[in-house]
């Protein structure tokens, strides 16, 4: 195994003292450098780069008077080659980064497994980061640039993103879009989960491959609540048993639509952060196309001993590389502070730490009357969009139909108070899979199609 080329690392030098121009597109860190000599070598053509000065032989040695043997090994020579010398460099230098990693998560083989996890993971991304190239000329942007133009101007005002199913939130949002980290804001009863899954759940049915987190939920809680939305089935009564041969008809009817929908439920309970990340990008292998997380603050990340604000931060903060990384909408439910009860909630009342709201690119909170919703059995959810990248904030209303756990638009008409639109019938839907332990592998997995779909985006 090379960790170090101390033969390329002086050819570069000699390279630069031959033609100073070719320095900066180089771009070589002093900590490339694995020869001590060659690393304050290095430095040293900077600072004087830096200061304006063509650097050559003679006004190196003025900077390292002290090291006359290595100044008289080291010559001009052509920098035709420099390129080559400089992949070298790096190469070494990767490999040295990942000997350095390893050592470290020896170091801690016998702490917690998941720290171990962790300073793997920290460490392989902040290497992976020192090899990326974010300046980029403009002209060499504009393809890419006006394929999405193209790719916009194709739809003809059609969603951009995966469409929710909700037609009043999709308009404002323009659909889920890759990339994006959203988030569900509301207190406890609101129905944060049920609107997750009905969103899951109308994507399926349009072909789109579904990740779904559920971090409290059990996938078992989680597939009734699914059949009761697609079979219009009252939950309570799959709860407790008490069904008629009609409600078996619907069951039937709903598994067999749930069994070729593409979602795959991962119910890990106190999940890490990292098994996480690690779960989601397998998902992504195996055609995801977009994660839910329920919720934020349930994925174990960090000491115990840092403020829980702190590693919710973080915690979004990674969801939101995640979702950059992936190139696909993750959505994440969240609690709100107890002072939104009685009223609205705002941005402020995002749980736990300002750095969700910051992280995130589109914000929905929710509030329901809940006065109304006992007395005058009115479950007209109000939608609040409190932030959006792509477009403006707007309030819209959703109905919560409390018997089948699910969300669906409002419309109005034939008076009465709010109304639904009943049942979608003929639903296409492509296995419904779950993952409920560290060890298992989504079943059936090879046998989704490599191709995208051609459904909704």
């Amino acid at each position: 195994m090379v960790l170090a080329d101390t033969q390329s690392e002086r050819a570069i030098l000699g390279a630069v003292l031959d033609d100073p121009s070719c320095f900066e597109s180089i771009e070589l860190a002093d900590e490339d450098f694995q020869d001590a000599d060659c690393r304050l070598a290095w430095s040293k053509v900077r600072a004087l780069i830096d200061a304006g000065k063509r650097p050559d032989l003679t006004l190196l040695g003025s900077e390292m008077a002290d090291r006359p043997k290595f100044l008289a090994e080291l010559n001009p020579i052509t920098a035709a080659n420099a390129s080559y010398y400089a992949e070298r460099i790096r190469e070494c230098s990767k490999r040295r980064g990942i000997v350095a990693i390893l050592r470290k998560a020896k170091e801690l083989i016998d702490g917690p497994v998941d720290a171990v996890l962790e300073a793997i993971e920290a460490g392989l991304v902040e290497l992976q980061g020192q090899d990326r190239r974010d300046m980029r000329m403009l002209r060499d942007l504009l393809d890419p640039a006006m394929a999405v133009i193209e790719e916009r101007y194709k739809l003809q005002g059609r969603t951009p993103g995966i469409e929710t199913g909700f037609h009043r939130l999709d308009a404002p949002l323009g659909g889920m879009r890759k990339g994006n980290l959203i988030i569900i804001g509301g207190r406890p009863s609101m129905g944060k989960t049920a609107l997750a899954l009905s969103m899951a759940l109308n994507m399926a049915t349009h072909e789109v491959r579904v990740g779904f987190f559920s971090l409290e939920m059990s996938a078992e809680q989680l597939v009734i609540r699914a059949l009761a939305n697609v079979g219009r089935i009252n939950s309570q009564s799959l709860a407790s048993g008490h069904m008629g041969p009609a409600d078996f008809a619907k069951i039937l009817d709903a598994g067999a639509v749930l069994q070729r929908a593409s979602v795959i439920i991962d119910d890990t309970p106190n999940i890490a952060l990292t098994l996480l990340k690690n779960r989601a990008r397998r998902m992504k292998r195996l055609g995801v196309e977009i994660v839910f997380v329920d919720y934020l603050t349930l994925i174990r990340h960090g000491d115990a001993r840092t403020p829980r604000w702190e590693r919710v931060g973080d915690v979004s903060k990674n969801l939101k590389q995640l979702a950059r990384e992936l190139d696909i909408p993750i959505v994440v439910l969240s609690q709100v502070a107890r002072d939104a009860e009685d009223r609205m909630p705002t941005l402020a009342d995002l749980r736990m730490s300002g750095e969700v709201e910051e992280d995130s690119d589109v914000v929905l909170l929710m509030h329901r009357d809940r006065a109304a919703a006992e007395g005058e059995q009115d479950y007209t959810t109000q939608i609040d969009i409190a932030k959006n990248r792509h477009g403006a904030t707007q309030m819209l209303e959703l109905v919560f139909l409390p018997t089948y756990v699910s969300f669906e638009e409002k419309f109005e008409g034939g008076g009465g108070g709010p109304q639904h639109r009943p049942a979608a019938s003929g639903r296409r839907a492509t296995g419904l899979k779950t993952v409920n332990s560290p060890t298992n592998e989504v079943s059936d997995a090879d046998d989704w199609p490599s191709a995208a779909p051609e459904g909704q985006r």
